[in-house]
This record gives structure tokens, C-alpha cells and sequence, in this order.
């Protein structure tokens, strides 16, 4: 199964739903979808969904990490 463009709508409501369960915080909130559009353009099309979910939080994870490293 390949990723439709539909799959980029659900990554990031369920991105902002899981954020939900950890604070009210609008400007966090806000950083959340904001981060989640970034990793969404890089995207692989012909991954699948879950192939994609995977490498999206891997890409934050070294995000993070290379912030912590500053």
C-alpha cells in the first residue's frame, strides 16, 4: 500500500490529537503542526503509510537531538 495524499491529512491530526493529551498550549500546539507540515513534505510517496509514520518520528527524534547538541 502506497501513501495518498489523504494519509498526510490523518498524520497530522493524529500528530495535533496526541499533542492534545499533553497540554492546552496554544503556542505549542501551534509548533506542533507547524513541525509536523515540515516532515510531511518529506514524505515518501511510495512508502507506506506506517513506513512513514516511523521515519516521521525518527526525523524528529534526530531533530531534537541535533537542538539538544546546540
Amino acid at each position: 500500500m502506497r501513501t495518498d495524499p489523504e494519509c498526510a491529512a490523518c498524520l497530522l491530526r493524529q500528530a495535533l490529537s496526541t499533542a492534545r493529551l499533553s497540554t492546552t498550549d496554544p503556542e505549542i500546539l501551534h509548533l506542533v503542526v507547524k513541525e509536523t507540515v515540515r516532515l510531511l513534505t518529506r514524505l515518501d510517496m511510495s512508502a507506506s503509510p506506517p513506513e512513514n509514520a516511523v521515519a516521521g518520528l525518527i526525523m524528529k527524534k534526530e531533530a531534537r537531538n541535533a537542538q539538544a547538541a546546540d
